[in-house]
């Protein structure tokens, strides 16, 4: 039995994607309550997704006492920041019963501008005890995985090194074309306009963001994700909790897609622009050298500026997010051998 520990569906974000595509091929799908939206300004809200965590975790106590937790068993973990992911195994090892876990690492204290280097020192063994308690963990790119091997050189001497493997975050591109088909839009009908997806936070670039957009009053841009109340420009446009169809359509009607963030481990905003055929610049830094092709990266802000003001075709061929769909597949194929 392959039981899943999901994460909030949450239609601002890709997690209700990862939940969909991950449930066809587990056996049980475990939800807690979700309370609201977005509220703190991170992935997730920090206290709804705690007590969302929390309560899964009980539902897991109540399944070993019931005894319905058997030898063989395998938990799928979503999101292996989760508070008490060590009380599975304590449980487990406890009363003896032989289970595995897998889990996804989206980001977290490997990576140097993560929003969690501001915690504690108890983060750095809490996230090496990850890759001591799980058979494998999955990352987004080698970028990442690089970033777990520099923080965590022991990894290497301890032989666990074959437990990160690189399958890209759960993509789905049939998800995808049913919420909005992903049908290519003329380039000349497209709206002058640039969608900028990233959450409005220092490790996203938001600062280099909102200096090119006053430099830049006569490009528009799209935020979609964001505070209200935070300043912007008059040439900027906040889209506030769009529906995921909603957004897709704004993708499909855009020229460009920018980002300037220093922190992406694979980049789902990325990969649904390539999808509906935007035009993309992204920094030459994190995952973004992986995912797009050499020349719609840029190394500083003239060369941006170049870019997009270019009559050249920046668009990615479809391929480059093609590569990542259906690796669920992969992730389960991994977990089941």
């Amino acid at each position: 039995m392959i039981i899943y520990l999901a994460l909030e569906d949450l239609d601002q974000r890709y997690t209700n994607m990862m939940n969909t595509v991950v449930s066809r091929y587990v056996d049980v799908v475990l939800r807690g309550t979700q309370y609201g939206k977005i509220a703190s300004g991170q992935f997730l809200d920090t206290f709804g997704t705690s007590r969302w965590k929390s309560e899964i975790l009980t539902q897991v106590a109540e399944m070993f006492m019931q005894g319905k937790i058997k030898d063989g068993d395998k938990f799928f973990v979503s999101d292996l920041f989760w508070p008490g992911l060590e009380s599975i195994k304590y449980m487990a090892e406890l009363a003896d019963i032989d289970v595995k876990i897998y889990g996804y690492s989206h980001a977290g204290i490997t990576d140097p501008v993560d929003f969690v280097n501001k915690l504690g020192d108890w983060v750095v063994p809490l996230e090496y005890s990850w890759y001591q308690m799980c058979e494998k963990v999955f990352v987004g790119s080698e970028f990442h995985k690089r970033l777990i091997l520099e923080k965590f050189s022991a990894l290497n001497e301890d032989g666990y090194l074959e437990k990160i493997i690189v399958t890209g975050a759960p993509w789905d591109l049939n998800y995808v074309d049913e919420v909005y088909p992903t049908m290519r839009v003329e380039k000349s009908i497209r709206a002058k306009q640039v969608v900028m997806a990233s959450r409005l936070s220092w490790e996203k670039g938001y600062g280099e963001f909102l200096d090119f957009a006053i430099k830049h009053p006569d490009i528009r841009f799209f935020i979609t994700s964001g505070k209200r109340g935070m300043f912007v420009p008059k040439n900027v446009k906040y889209a506030f909790d769009l529906s995921k169809r909603d957004y897709y359509k704004l993708l499909s009607q855009s020229e460009w897609f920018v980002s300037f963030s220093y922190q992406e481990t694979f980049g789902y905003s990325l990969q649904e622009a390539i999808a509906y055929g935007c035009k993309i610049a992204v920094p030459n830094r994190a995952c973004y050298p992986e995912m797009v092709p050499h020349h719609n990266l840029y190394n500083n802000i003239k060369q941006l500026e170049a870019m997009l003001q270019s009559d050249a075709d920046y668009t990615v061929p479809f391929e480059m997010t093609n590569q990542w769909n259906d690796n669920v597949i992969d992730i389960m194929r991994a977990i089941k051998k």
